[in-house]
């Protein structure tokens, strides 16, 4: 009977963990129907000391698959990769630019555009990659790094420990940060090493052109290049029954079709 009643514990904890994953993906990416594909335009802009960095503006348009499948096209970007595309599946990533007829494999930790990775881009959903280990209610958020990008922060949080189940992931531990209503504030990203690579914070909530509230600019940061950082605004973004598989399909895009 303890054995049955243990079991049934774990797993309510393991719903409960889940569906407050939940609820911080919600504030990245508002969707009401997780089976819905996600057609949206993010573009990527970085500074140095507070100053936009010449011609470091790059756009790109980003199909999400209710499987965790992300296509990813880049637009009037200023650099060599203008016209590429990128694919990630769970068994992982390939980019393929825009004069070549074969795709590489790549890593999501390679670097897209200033202090943002190819798996920065791609994944939105922490839900589809992350489980909580661990959840610690009034934290006291105390980072120099997160005051530099947001000044000082305000009241008490809750602290997500976050590890990765899937092996695509960029990073395999993340120590997140929310509001006592799960919104996202800051995040600091792990290595497998256990090394922290890099810290994100989140902008809060604000309406779209369609009234739907979520975070639309979210600033990326290596720990080690100080006074600098690369901001993320989502410039558009449509919530679609479908869209064409062939932006899916591993096998032109290998192709290069």
């Amino acid at each position: 009977m303890k054995y049955l009643i243990a079991i049934l514990m774990l797993c309510l904890s393991t719903l409960s963990s889940a569906s407050n994953l939940t609820l911080v993906d919600a504030f990245r990416m508002p969707t009401q129907n997780p089976e819905q594909f996600i057609d949206m335009q993010i573009e990527y802009t970085s500074y140095v000391n507070g100053v936009e960095k010449s011609a470091s503006t790059s756009l790109y348009q980003i199909y999400l698959n209710p499987d965790n499948t992300a296509f990813v096209r880049y637009l009037n970007t200023h650099n060599k990769n203008k016209g590429a595309r990128v694919l990630m599946k769970d068994a992982g990533i390939w980019f393929s630019s825009k004069n070549s007829s074969r795709a590489i494999r790549i890593t999501p930790l390679q670097k897209a555009t200033g202090d943002v990775s190819y798996g920065d881009i791609a994944k939105i959903r922490w839900g589809d990659d992350y489980q909580i280990e661990q959840e610690v209610p009034d934290v006291t958020l105390n980072s120099r790094l997160f005051q530099s990008l947001a000044g000082e922060p305000q009241g008490s949080f809750i602290k997500l420990a976050l590890k990765s189940t899937n092996k695509t992931t960029s990073y395999k531990k993340i120590d997140l940060y929310t509001k006592q209503n799960y919104q996202p504030v800051y995040a600091q990203l792990y290595l497998a090493s256990g090394k922290l690579f890099k810290v994100m914070w989140f902008a809060d909530p604000q309406k779209d052109d369609q009234g739907r509230k979520f975070i639309q600019r979210i600033v990326f940061a290596d720990v080690l290049k100080t006074g600098q950082h690369t901001q993320a605004v989502i410039k558009q973004v449509e919530f679609k029954d479908n869209i064409p598989a062939r932006y899916f399909n591993q096998s032109s895009f290998m192709r290069g079709q």
